[in-house]
Order: C-alpha cells, then structure tokens, then sequence
C-alpha cells in the first residue's frame, strides 16, 4: 500500500487543474491535466508556477527525444514565476494548442484551433547551453517566425519543455517558455 506522500502525489497528478480566465468576451472555462501517469518528475501545473530561472535550469537537465508523429498538445507558460502565471498560462491555451509533428521532419503550431505556423524539425546544439536540443526552425518556413528558434528537450516521459528564442539578438535571447506533452508518449515512455 502506497503511503500518505505517496498516494498525494498520485492524488496531484491525476485530478484536473482548472482555471478561470476571461476569454474574448466573456468566461471560459480552461482546463489544464497534469501529465505524469507515473508521478515522476514535474507535472504541467507546477511548470505554470515556476521562474525564468527554474524553467531554464529544467531546460537545461533535459534529454533530447522527438515526441511522436502527430498533434502534441501545448502550453505557453505566460508570466512565469508570477501569481497570476497559471491563469495566464490557461488563458493562452484559446491562442495556441500544440504543434503537430510531421513524418517528414516538420512541425506546424496550432493557432486559434488552426494549424499556421510551419517549422522544420531537427537536433543541433542549443544556443543556449551547447547541448543537443531538438530544434524547431522557422527561418525558410514563416515569414511571420522567421527570427525566432524554438529548443525543446524532453524533462520527463510525456513532457517536453521548450524556449523560443530570438534568433536575431546576441546573445540568444528567451522570449517564451512553453510546454509539449503526450500521452501517449506518458504510457510508452
């Protein structure tokens, strides 16, 4: 039998992290499931909670893994470190969805329920810590993002974190932390 840490832990990851945000004109109702099914490592709401500087040091223990084919879903994590991080958090989810993964090496972002922004996907160094990252490039795909890099690196099964970078500034310079998970990839590991 699992004992009391044990079975809250288990109890967090589970249950439905609901938040209220105003959306357009009026209350919407955004719903945000923590994603660890085996309890390790963070769950989707505590990345809503943490700093800048814990996001980039997650980054930064994280493993290169592509996720799988398909549409993974996503999280801008707005006002980072801030108390009012999750609802921003949430909120953005009526903006942008995820990403999906492409067989042939592409990820398009979903925007307002709409796929929109194509980018290439690859694994190089991160401009930030010289590591291997998986790399989305936007520069010979979308006008509108061709000065930004997205790094991902996964932080645990089913959970990716990434960093969108302005491309353009020296150094490379953090513009937006988001968050990827699956399922799927959760279960398979």
């Amino acid at each position: 039998m699992p004992d009391k840490a044990e079975a809250e832990q288990h109890r967090i990851t589970r249950r439905w992290f609901m938040e209220q945000a105003w959306v357009g004109s009026g209350l919407a109702l955004i719903q945000v499931r923590p994603v660890l099914a085996s309890g390790i490592g963070p769950g989707l709401a505590d990345l809503t909670r943490e700093t800048p500087e814990q996001l980039l040091q997650r980054y930064r223990q994280g493993w290169v893994h592509v996720p799988p084919t398909g549409f993974v879903r996503g999280l801008a994590l707005v006002g980072p470190g801030t108390p009012v991080g999750p609802l921003l958090s949430g909120a953005a989810r009526a903006v942008w969805q995820g990403k999906r993964v492409r067989p042939d090496g592409s990820a398009v972002n979903r925007f307002f329920g709409v796929p929109a922004v194509r980018g290439r996907l690859g694994i190089a160094p991160s401009w930030l810590d010289g590591a291997p990252t998986l790399v989305l490039d936007y520069r010979q795909t979308s006008w509108i993002y061709r000065h930004y890099r997205d790094e991902i690196r996964q932080i645990a099964p089913g959970l990716w974190l990434g960093v969108m970078i302005d491309a353009e500034s020296c150094p490379p310079r953090v513009v937006r932390y988001f968050a990827l998970w699956s399922e799927e990839s959760a279960i398979c590991g």
